[in-house]
């Protein structure tokens, strides 16, 4: 199996993401942009991730040393997709 390299893009997160303490955690998000062009990553919820799954375009993730991450904090979206854009 070769390794894939994800690519990596930074945005603001659209709202306060939590993490199980002590754990590392990955959260699927959905990119858009703001009224200012900014980059925002919102978290899909835990009970749509399934469904959601189509229309996730990368993930966040929290350190095992960190409960959350705050609202408009920069965060690294690691993408599932080729590029932050809808067709």
């Amino acid at each position: 199996m070769s390794n894939v390299a994800l690519r990596v893009l930074s945005a603001f997160a659209g709202s306060k993401i939590f993490s199980a303490k002590g754990s590392r955690t990955y959260t699927f998000v959905q990119l858009s942009f703001d009224e200012q062009c900014h980059l925002i990553a919102d978290p899909i919820e835990a009970e749509r991730t399934v469904s959601a799954l189509g229309a996730t375009d990368g993930f966040v993730e929290i350190a095992e040393n960190e409960q959350f991450i705050e609202t408009d904090q920069e965060v690294a979206v690691k993408l599932l997709r080729g590029l932050a854009t809808k067709t």
